[in-house]
């Protein structure tokens, strides 16, 4: 039992995530059903990925999260901490930069803003594998941006992480959508998150639906 208890001990520390159980409002897990070949025949999958609030019904998530799916919706807990889904309808969908944004008709809590800067510290929150009801945080350094808009940072994601947000060092606005993971030669993982700036078809929806999320940015 000791043993157990001091591996999982040294998993959450080598790998810096937190575990919450008090969801924030504006947190959201994003599911969809998609159509995957196995075996050469067609089978229905169940996909989940993180996304967040920036207005009232309306959710940005990565665009990867939602391609090929027939059905999609937004999982979060209400201002009575019950769980709700909800179908949702997209509002901007820009693959190449991967991003996307969603909306539905329903309560939407707590909502986010994005950043008109870049601070050294991020933290990212997002939904992964393991945990399918609490959220998990972990704390990095923004490194650079890529030619794409991109930017990369030192911080460790999992399955499910992808459309999170990633918030500045105060916690107060966002600085990317967590979109991708790599990990270099020497194994030290990276992750990418895009700021909507890049993308004209999102910022396109955001000004129309969610225009208070970027006008620190504009």
């Amino acid at each position: 039992m000791k043993r157990i208890l001091c591996l999982v001990l040294v998993f959450l520390f080598c790998t810096g995530f937190v575990i919450d159980k008090d969801n924030p409002d504006f947190l959201v897990r994003i599911k969809t059903e998609k159509i995957k070949l196995v075996d050469g025949e067609e089978e229905k999958g169940l996909f989940l990925c993180t996304g967040f609030f920036v207005a009232e019904g309306v959710v940005v998530t990565a665009s990867h999260c939602i391609e090929d799916a027939f059905k999609t919706s937004v999982v979060f807990y209400d201002d009575k901490r019950e769980l709700k889904e909800y179908p949702a309808f997209v509002l901007g969908d820009d693959p190449l930069n991967d991003i996307a944004v969603l909306r539905i008709d329903g309560y939407g809590g707590e909502s986010l803003s994005f950043c008109s800067a870049i601070s050294s510290t991020t933290t990212i929150l997002g939904y992964s594998q393991r945990h399918m009801d609490y959220y998990e945080r972990t704390v990095g350094r923004t490194l650079m941006f890529e030619p794409d808009g991109s930017l990369d940072t030192t911080l460790l994601i999992t399955f499910g992480f992808s459309g999170g947000p990633a918030l500045d060092a105060e916690l107060v606005c966002v600085q990317g959508v967590i979109i991708t993971l790599s990990i270099d030669r020497k194994g030290r993982t990276t992750s990418h998150i895009i700021h909507p700036i890049f993308s004209t078809i999102v910022l396109e929806a955001l000004l129309i639906w969610a225009p208070d999320s970027i006008k620190e940015v504009l």
